[in-house]
């Protein structure tokens, strides 16, 4: 068994290396995605895939100030050239990342797979960084904790402290609006500058903070803003009230006020930190409107109905949301007739949770939730290998109609199956049951697609053992 492995270590291994000296010589198309991306977030020629041009102080603090974050950290138009330890501690803290104190920014980063190295002791922290790999850094960070591939709010750039903070509230249900830039001008003790807030129905003794039921949108200005934002957030976490500053612009009094109530904050949710595995799918999906968070911030990840996901599917073909039982079953109708999921649909808004297939107790399975999402999607499934979900080891349960499609699933990285098995029905076993989490990720993960500058960074660790005296050029 030892020398298989071996040998297709070793074959895999050679395979790649014949591979490493054109890739170093296409280094620009290494990172070009990853340039184009932030070029397009942030403005034309602020990022380069130049992989010979170190970066300089200056160089990043540029960057940083067209990011609209804080670039205090580097000397704007120093020559000085920038290390790969002393650009990944500057940018842990432009991204809120939590890295410990008994570690290095780089050694968290290379933890979370976002920078590479000949090993977890070698990391190169003193290489210069150049150009390239200092866009593509950016890049992962924003995809690993930004949310994907930007934002969809124009005005929302990562590291903006105070689009942050008004993030943070949104998720909240103190402000009901999306970050806008016109705030970091607008001061809140203007009592015509209102924002859409919300107040408790009844005395805060007797309000859940967590049920959306018991609150009421109301425009709230100046110091009945501040005492809103205020009596929700003290209700989550209790906290000092910060006094009221009736000079700052509404973005300052969001960060203050975040800062007050949780100062160690890193993620806009209550209840997935930034280096939570899925982070990065869970930001995309709710910035995007896909998936909604629960009323005290937290991503409530919870088993899937079928009409649950309908509302998804509904969402995913550009539809807005309607209030209400008949907004639901407008969701659920749709989906069967678009083919998307099998029926019948319930035709009666008040009796809909009684019908079978659509109760409050029938969950979501994967092949069901595969199949649905895919031919949204519509992708073509004509040419896929169905043999490849025969390895698992309940493949007899997957449907016949449902073997492309789950087959398709594995091989994109979609789902990845548990204990050799796919679960691909509902049983008894809550496991088999898809949760709202599993379902984001999957989604998210056929939206967003492959990072494909992650392929330069396997050949480099192919190098690394290759070429023990090579230097580190990862990122």
């Amino acid at each position: 068994m030892k020398k298989k492995l071996l040998s297709i270590i070793l074959a895999v291994a050679v395979s790649l290396s014949l591979t490493v000296p054109a890739l170093a010589a296409e280094d620009a198309d290494w990172a070009a995605g990853a340039v184009r991306e932030l070029n397009g977030i942030y403005g034309a020629g602020i990022f380069s895939a130049d992989n010979e041009s170190t970066m300089t102080e200056g160089d990043v603090h540029t960057a940083l100030t067209a990011m609209g974050a804080n670039a205090s950290g580097v000397a704007g138009g120093s020559a000085a050239p920038m290390t790969r330890g002393q650009t990944c501690k500057l940018l842990a803290a432009v991204f809120r990342l939590p890295v410990e104190s008994d570690q290095t920014a780089i050694q968290y980063l290379y933890e979370q797979n976002i920078v590479n190295g000949k090993s977890a002791n070698d990391l190169g922290e003193s290489d210069p960084i150049t150009n390239a790999q200092f866009s593509v850094l950016i890049y992962r960070l924003i995809v690993a904790g930004g949310g994907g591939k930007g934002f969809s709010n124009p005005d929302y750039k990562i590291g903006n402290e105070n689009a942050f903070a008004w993030t943070y509230l949104n998720m909240r249900g103190c402000v009901l609006s999306d970050y806008h830039s016109d705030y970091d001008t607008t001061i809140i003790g203007n009592e015509q500058a209102t924002v859409l807030t919300v107040t408790p129905k009844k005395s805060l003794t007797e309000t859940d903070p967590a049920n959306e039921n018991d609150w009421d949108t109301v425009q709230k200005a100046a110091s009945g803003l501040w005492d809103a934002w205020y009596d929700r957030l003290n209700l989550l976490k209790p906290f000092s009230k910060p006094a009221f500053d009736p000079n700052e612009t509404l973005n300052e009094a969001a960060a203050r006020m975040v800062k007050a109530a949780d100062p160690d904050a890193t993620s806009i949710f209550s209840n997935i930190p930034v280096n939570h595995w899925a982070y990065d799918g869970v930001r995309y999906m709710v910035d995007r409107g896909y998936f909604l968070c629960m009323f005290d911030g937290s991503f409530g990840d919870f088993a899937m109905t079928r009409y649950q996901f309908a509302k998804i599917l509904w969402r995913l073909d550009g539809n807005a949301d309607k209030p209400g039982s008949d907004g639901l079953l407008q969701c659920v109708k749709y989906a069967v007739d678009k083919g998307y999921m099998e029926g019948p649909a319930p035709t009666n808004p008040d009796t809909m949770f009684d019908k079978k297939g659509w109760r409050h107790t029938d969950y979501l399975s994967r092949e069901e939730m595969v199949m649905a999402f895919l031919k949204q999607q519509k992708v073509s499934i004509e040419n896929v290998n169905a043999s490849i979900v025969d390895r698992f080891r309940d493949a007899d349960q997957i449907s016949e109609a449902a073997r492309p499609y789950l087959a398709y699933a594995v091989s994109h990285n979609m789902i990845q199956g548990s204990e050799g098995k796919l679960l691909p029905k509902v049983t008894a076993d809550e496991n088999s049951r898809v949760s709202r989490l599993q379902a984001c990720i999957l989604i998210y993960r056929q939206l967003v697609g492959l990072d494909t500058s992650k392929m330069y960074d396997y050949a480099r660790n192919v190098q690394y053992v290759l070429q023990p005296s090579g230097t580190t050029g990862g990122n």
